[in-house]
C-alpha cells in the first residue's frame, strides 16, 4: 500500500495522479459543503429567520476551531510530504505524532475558554434577543466538542500528506453523511430545532474521528502516530507552525472579519443576516469543491518539491488550475441563473428570497477566479513557503476585504456591504498572481541550482 502511494506521488502520469488524489478530496469537500448547507436548510424549514441568523452568527466560531485544526493539518501535511520526498520517514512520523498531540491540547484549551466565556462571546459576535438564545444552545454543543473537531481536521490532513486521500475522504464522509441523515430527524421529527442541528453535528464529527483513529491504530498507511514518535523537536515544530500559521491566520481573519461583517448585517435586520448566511453556505459548495481539488494536489506538490521534481510539480499546478476553472465557471453560471429558486429552496420568505438573489448573483461572478487563488495558496503551503502564504492570507482579509467593507458600506449602505466581498476576491486573486510570478523566478533559480532544465510548454503530460 505504501509503495503504491509513493508511485502515485512520484511516477504516475501527472494528470492521472492529480485526478487519483483529488477525486476523493473533491467528493469529501462537496459532501462537507452539503453538510454545512444541511443545518441551514433544515433549520430554514422552521421558517424562523432568528434561528437561521443564529447559525450564521455561530459560523465564525466554527471556523475558529477549524483554523487551529488546519494549522496542524496543513503545516504537518506540508512537512510530511516534503519529508517523504526526501525519504526521511522517521521525521515524517515524528511530525504526525507532534501534530496529533498539540492538536489535542489546543482543542481542550479552546473548549475550556469558550464555555467559560460563552455569553461574552455571543455578545461580541452580535447575537441578541431570540437569536442570542438559539446561538447559545448551538455553540454550547459545538465548543464542547472542539477537541474532536480539531483532531478530525488535523488527522485528515496527515492522511492526505501520504497520498491516502481516499481513506481521508472515507473518514470525513462517514461523519458527514451521518450528520446529514440525523439533521432532519433531530431538527424536524424530534422538533429540536437548532439544538438538534448541533447534536447531529457533534455525533457526526465524533464518528468521523473514530474512523481516523482506527486507521492509524491499524497501521494502514506509510505514516504512524505513536507516543514513542513524539518529541519536542524544535526544527519540526517550527516548520509545522511556520507553514500552518498563515492558514490559521487566514481562517482567524475570516472568522474575525465575518463577525464584524455580521455586526454590520445585524444593523440592517435579521433578514439580512439570514440572507448572507444562506449565501455563505451555498458559496461554500463552490469553494469546497475548488479546495478539495487543491487538497488533492497538495501532497503531490509537496512530494515533488521535496524530491526536486520541479517540472512534474509545475505540470500538476497547471492542470489543477485548469480543472478548477471549469468547475468554478459552471457553478458561477448556475448560481447567477437560478438564484431565486435556490434561495427559495432554503426558506419561503419573500424578503429573504429577494435580497438573497441579489447577494447570490453578486457572489457568483468572482467564483471563476477562485481556483487561481486557492491553487497558488496551496502551492506556497506545499513548498513550505511560509512568508508568501502569510502575506497572501493577510492580504485577502486585512488588505482588501476589511477596508472595502468599511468604505463601501459607508458610501453605498447595504449595496456597498454586499459588493465588498466580490471586489475583495477579485483583488486578492490579482495579488496572488503577483506573488506567484515572483515565486516562479525563485523556483527557476532552484531548478538551475539543482541542474534541472525547465521543460517547454509543448511537452506532453507525463
Amino acid at each position: 500500500m505504501g509503495n503504491d502511494r509513493i508511485y502515485i506521488l512520484s511516477e504516475m502520469p501527472v494528470r492521472k495522479a492529480i485526478v487519483t488524489l483529488a477525486l476523493p478530496t473533491m467528493l469529501g469537500a462537496v459532501v462537507h459543503a452539503l453538510y454545512n448547507m444541511a443545518d441551514t436548510f433544515f433549520i430554514g424549514k422552521m421558517n424562523d429567520p432568528n434561528a437561521v441568523a443564529a447559525v450564521t452568527l455561530s459560523f465564525p466560531l466554527f471556523m475558529l476551531v477549524q483554523a487551529f485544526g488546519n494549522l496542524f493539518a496543513t503545516g504537518g501535511a506540508s512537512y510530511i510530504s516534503r519529508a517523504l520526498g526526501r525519504k526521511e520517514f522517521e521525521n515524517a512520523n515524528k511530525a504526525a505524532s507532534i501534530s496529533f498531540a498539540i492538536s489535542l491540547v489546543v482543542g481542550v484549551l479552546m473548549t475550556a475558554i469558550a464555555l467559560s466565556n460563552l455569553d461574552r462571546i455571543l455578545s461580541l459576535i452580535g447575537a441578541g434577543g431570540s437569536t442570542f438564545r438559539y446561538a447559545k444552545i448551538y455553540l454550547s454543543y459545538i465548543m464542547a466538542f472542539a477537541p474532536v473537531m480539531l483532531l478530525q481536521v488535523s488527522l485528515s490532513g496527515i492522511m492526505r500528506a501520504e497520498g491516502a486521500t481516499k481513506e481521508a475522504t472515507i473518514g470525513m464522509l462517514t461523519g458527514t453523511i451521518l450528520n446529514i441523515i440525523l439533521d432532519p430527524i433531530f431538527i424536524i421529527t424530534f422538533n429540536m430545532g437548532v439544538e438538534g442541528a448541533a447534536i447531529a453535528t457533534v455525533i457526526g464529527e465524533s464518528v468521523g474521528l473514530l474512523y481516523f483513529i482506527y486507521y492509524f491504530l491499524k497501521r494502514k498507511g506509510i505514516i504512524t502516530i505513536s507516543p514513542k514518535n513524539f518529541s519536542f523537536d524544535k526544527a519540526i515544530i517550527s516548520d509545522i507552525v511556520k507553514v500552518g500559521t498563515p492558514v490559521a491566520i487566514n481562517q482567524l481573519l475570516m472568522s474575525s472579519v465575518n463577525t464584524f461583517a455580521n455586526s454590520i448585517a445585524a444593523s440592517y435586520g435579521d433578514h439580512v443576516i439570514a440572507s448572507m448566511g444562506i449565501n455563505m453556505r451555498i458559496n461554500s459548495l463552490a469553494f469546497m469543491l475548488t479546495h478539495g481539488l487543491a487538497m488533492g494536489y497538495q501532497p503531490f506538490a509537496g512530494y515533488c518539491y521535496g524530491a526536486k521534481k520541479y517540472n512534474r510539480m509545475i505540470k500538476g499546478f497547471k492542470f489543477t488550475i485548469t480543472i478548477g476553472a471549469v468547475f468554478s465557471g459552471l457553478f458561477s453560471v448556475f448560481s447567477f441563473t437560478f438564484a431565486p429558486s435556490v434561495i427559495r429552496a432554503f426558506i419561503d420568505n419573500a424578503e429573504i428570497i429577494s435580497l438573497g438573489t441579489v447577494i447570490m448573483r453578486a457572489f457568483a461572478v468572482p467564483l471563476i477566479f477562485m481556483p487561481v487563488q486557492v491553487s497558488i495558496m496551496v502551492s506556497f503551503q506545499a513548498m513550505g513557503k511560509a512568508l508568501q502564504s502569510l502575506v497572501l492570507s493577510l492580504g485577502r482579509q486585512g488588505l482588501f476585504f476589511l477596508p472595502l467593507v468599511l468604505i463601501l458600506n459607508s458610501a453605498f449602505a447595504l449595496n456597498g456591504f454586499i459588493f465588498a466581498q466580490p471586489m475583495s476576491d477579485f483583488l486578492s486573486t490579482c495579488f496572488a498572481v503577483l506573488l506567484f510570478t515572483r515565486l516562479r523566478k525563485q523556483l527557476k533559480e532552484e531548478m538551475a541550482g539543482a541542474g534541472v532544465k525547465a521543460e517547454p510548454a509543448a511537452v506532453p503530460q507525463h
